[in-house]
């Protein structure tokens, strides 16, 4: 299979190539490169995947130029030149799952907008658009810093936490186990799936079970304190088919 992908050198991207590439032929779609849209057309793909996504706090602008105007140029690029059936991936986040519980940030309204746009088109237009809904994703190549790393190395050192948003309620899945699950979901026909999360609960419960796992004992810490509830859990899609995650959050937290 020859496979486009769009944010190919970000976390997910850059995994996805790099593991799916042992079976099928890749071309990574680079913004900054001149002539990266025509040689795209020149590749002639099956499929295209995007993967491409701003920052979850990226401002207005930044995400809507991220998550909808650079995507949707390039899939009115190759409605224009591909002639032939080819199959776009949409990657999205849980957090469009949340809009109904009140989430409204610029990165996930532009993601929902522009993956409402893509449903439109391809059905005007006969092309097949299949979504994968990814959970929050860790391990190996993530940016430092985000929350599941950063408790790990600061609960082993008996340090501090704060938490900003404790009540958030946060889905997991190891990269290890997206990609898996991307795989799976390449041979089947959905057309929308959910990969699982291997742990789904408030950050507040989090930081807890992660002591837990380490054997810490609880701390007087900010995340004990009571702040406001947060977004409550949301209604997934089925699950990819044929697939299940094979890396717990234990697991995880024991050999970082």
């Amino acid at each position: 299979m020859k496979i486009a992908i769009l944010g190919g050198r970000g976390f997910i991207g850059s995994a996805i190539t790099r593991e799916l590439s042992k079976k099928h032929i890749f071309f990574i779609v680079q913004p900054e490169l001149k002539n990266t849209l025509d040689s795209l057309i020149v590749f002639k793909p099956d499929v295209i995947i995007n993967a491409c996504a701003s920052l979850p706090s990226a401002s207005e602008i930044e995400s809507r130029i991220a998550n909808f105007d650079y995507p949707l140029s390039v899939f009115e690029l190759i409605l224009e030149k591909l002639t032939y059936s080819f199959t776009w991936i949409q990657i999205a986040s849980y957090y469009e799952l949340e809009l109904p519980l009140g989430r409204n940030d610029p990165y996930t309204k532009h993601k929902f907008e522009f993956r409402n746009l893509l449903e439109i088109e391809c059905n005007s237009k006969n092309k097949v658009l299949r979504t994968l809904i990814l959970p929050h994703v860790i391990g190996k190549g993530e940016r430092p810093n985000r929350l599941v790393g950063t408790a790990i190395k600061s609960i082993r050192e008996n340090q501090e936490l704060h938490l900003e948003n404790p009540n958030i309620m946060l889905p997991i899945l190891i990269i290890d186990d997206a990609i898996r699950a991307l795989a799976e979901f390449l041979e089947n026909d959905q057309s929308i799936a959910y990969a699982i999360p291997i742990w789904y609960g408030s950050n507040r419960r989090l930081i807890q079970v992660i002591r837990e796992y380490l054997g810490k004992e609880s701390l007087n810490s900010d995340y004990l304190h009571e702040a406001p509830i947060g977004i409550g859990k949301a209604t997934f899609p089925p699950k990819v088919h044929g697939w299940m995650p094979l890396v717990s959050l234990e697991e995880y937290v024991r050999t970082f």
